[in-house]
């Protein structure tokens, strides 16, 4: 009887650790393209912050030759 117990802790071990490794999978994959869209989003913040950067010397350029010529 106890070796009856034993073989199905073993099998429950078995069953709980594949489980975890599924899950683990899972979370890996999540985090992996969490990063890709962290990564897309901080390009387009990147870029606008440039664009609106460049636009805005732009403008004070234009001011200054202007006010110079």
């Amino acid at each position: 009887m106890s070796g009856d117990v034993l073989s199905s802790v073993l099998s429950l071990i078995e069953m709980f650790e594949k489980k975890l490794d599924e899950v683990l999978s899972k979370s890996e994959d999540f985090k992996r393209r969490f990063m890709d869209d962290l990564e897309i989003e901080l390009a387009n913040v990147r870029e606008k912050v440039l664009r609106e950067v460049r636009n805005e010397v732009e403008k004070i350029l234009r001011e200054v030759e202007e006010e110079a010529g």
